[in-house]
């Protein structure tokens, strides 16, 4: 209840409502409307049903109205928190016999009332801010209708390198620790070991590397790695076979209490309200990708693997004669790379025996591109043709007119000069 009719941003009158206080007084309600809160985390939240009552002297707010509208509260050493979920709504510091909400109105403050003191009074429901008209997206994006860049977030303590101009003999480059963003200028704070100063400058490179403990899959073989690959096969004349994991994600080991509801069609009787604990990762689960990948990483390093250093999905085994076996992984796709025929196979057996694997023979296809091996000829093909011919039939294109070279035709390039039509 409030009695600050300015404080109203809707309102609407009412003719024949009263309110009975805690002295038994009667009090008239006059109308009825919505008041905007700044709360104590800055979030602007909707007071709706408010009533407007003149009378009053203090604008009131029920604990055991919220209490009905499914928030809860809790008051300890003199402050009093109300709280919905886990999302705390308001906050209160006690005054005397009553709760002085931290937050304000444009003109002034509300008070939240102790329920010792008054109980009877109007209901209204709290709610945050109307998220859920913009179903959730964010503000930014449903305004500009663009998605969010996010490409000048960096990691706070990684390594910079500052484009500098101190003589032609002089490095053209310093290599600093980034340290945040320029407050009231443009560019990025840098320090200087060196010299011990900071600075903030705006032509800046970043060195981000992927911490080996991050939480979600490391970072998997790539393109270039397997065609880094592909090279040496043809030039050695290497074995190149290729392996996938049935079930990939249910060998993870689970390391965290999780549990699930019974699954239809196997629910105990007598048992509805129990529930099923998880032993096993499941598809679907966040944890699923990382714990996999933990699993596969203690079992290669168990069975004499070494992980490359640059990249935490290559693993290689040198033996006593020098040779030396290779094994790539994609999520649940592996390449085996050696000279010897014996090795391949004889980490085929060691995977089968711990994992439910097939062998897809000599490698054909892996990440879209095509593998084609001449041994006679010493050569190793690596085609995306049928990947480019899909993207043209999904985009409707594979009829187009089709060009030798993405360039205006009369066009003249030299090796001195830039393109002159």
């Amino acid at each position: 209840m409030s009695h600050n009719r300015e404080w109203f941003t809707t309102y609407e009158p009412i003719y024949d409502g009263l309110v009975l206080m805690g002295n038994d007084a009667q009090c008239k309600v006059v109308g009825e409307g919505t008041i905007k809160i700044k709360t104590h985390d800055g979030i602007v939240r909707n007071l709706t049903s408010i009533r407007y009552v003149p009378e009053l002297k203090r604008n009131l707010i029920s604990l055991g109205t919220l209490e009905s509208h499914g928030c809860r509260y809790s008051a300890e050493g003199g402050i009093l928190k109300m709280s919905k979920g886990a999302l705390v709504l308001l906050k209160a510091i006690r005054c005397d016999s009553l709760y002085v909400l931290q937050g304000s109105t444009v003109t002034g403050f509300a008070v939240v009332a102790s329920p010792t003191k008054i109980t009877q009074v109007v209901a209204y429901e709290i709610r945050p801010y109307e998220k859920r008209s913009i179903d959730c997206n964010i503000p930014e994006e449903v305004w500009s209708g663009n998605p969010v860049d996010y490409s000048n977030l960096k990691i706070f303590g990684c390594p910079a390198y500052s484009h500098v101009n101190e003589g032609k003999l002089e490095p053209h480059v310093k290599k600093c620790i980034f340290l945040g963003y320029g407050l009231g200028v443009k560019g990025y704070r840098l320090y200087d070991p060196k010299s011990h100063k900071g600075d903030a400058r705006e032509k800046v490179e970043f060195e981000i590397k992927t911490p080996a403990h991050e939480e979600n899959v490391p970072n998997s073989s790539s393109t270039q790695d397997d065609q880094a690959t592909a090279i040496d096969v043809a030039l050695y004349d290497l074995e190149l076979k290729q392996l996938d994991v049935k079930t990939t994600f249910l060998h993870g080991n689970l390391e965290e209490e999780i549990y699930i509801q019974q699954p239809e069609g196997f629910v105990v009787p007598g048992k509805e309200d129990h529930v099923c604990r998880l032993k096993k990762c499941l598809y679907g689960l966040k944890q699923s990708p990382r714990q996999w990948y933990k699993k596969f990483d203690s079992f290669m390093v168990g069975h004499g693997y070494s992980k490359s250093s640059y990249d935490n999905c290559v693993y290689f085994q040198k033996t006593s004669d020098w040779s030396f076996i290779y094994l790539l992984l994609y999520v649940d796709d592996m390449l085996i790379v050696a000279r010897d025929k014996s090795l391949v196979n004889k980490l085929k057996v060691q995977l089968s025996s711990e994992f439910d694997m097939k062998d897809l023979g000599p490698a054909k296809k892996i990440l879209r591109m095509e593998i084609n091996k001449d041994r006679q000829a010493g050569k190793l093909f690596l085609s995306q043709k049928k990947y480019v011919f899909k993207m043209l039939d999904k985009f409707e294109m594979r009829d187009c007119k089709a060009v030798s070279t993405p360039i205006v035709a009369h066009f003249k390039l030299s090796p001195t000069s830039r393109c002159q039509p």
